[in-house]
């Protein structure tokens, strides 16, 4: 079952990430979501295709999980996705967590650190909208 912080998450991070990609929202699509790599949903633009892990927290606990989570997708993802985690606010030691195991993340106060070949996307200072 989809939870609040995952449908907040597909109403805001396809026109978040638009706009970091300098695309228009209509070119960001939803694919599908609870798909078979177990992560919440997945979205399509420009040519890339970013497999989506929500967690309500940048709290080292559900982070941890989600990291678990998106270890254990990848073996059903394309070798060309992009495994995102998607916060409300992602904190320093958060970053710091996802850098340390290779796994990119955006949040949904227009931060993020997306990092796949030939593509890298860095946002950080902007506020935390969720205090």
């Amino acid at each position: 079952m989809i939870g609040s912080i995952e449908n907040q998450a597909m109403a805001q991070a396809p026109r978040i990430l638009a706009k970091l990609l300098e695309l228009s929202e209509k070119d960001m699509v939803i694919v599908s979501q609870g798909n078979d790599t177990s992560l919440d949903f997945s979205m399509k633009a420009a040519g890339y295709h970013f497999q989506v892990e929500c967690k309500s927290s940048s709290s080292r606990a559900p982070l941890l999980m989600a990291l678990r989570q998106v270890r254990e997708a990848r073996n059903s993802f394309d070798k060309d996705d992009i495994p995102l985690i998607s916060v409300p606010y992602m904190g320093r030691s958060g970053m710091d967590l996802c850098k340390e195991h290779g796994v990119s993340w955006i949040d949904l106060s227009g931060n993020a650190q997306i990092k796949a070949p030939g593509f890298l996307i860095h946002i950080e200072g902007r506020p935390n909208k969720f205090k």
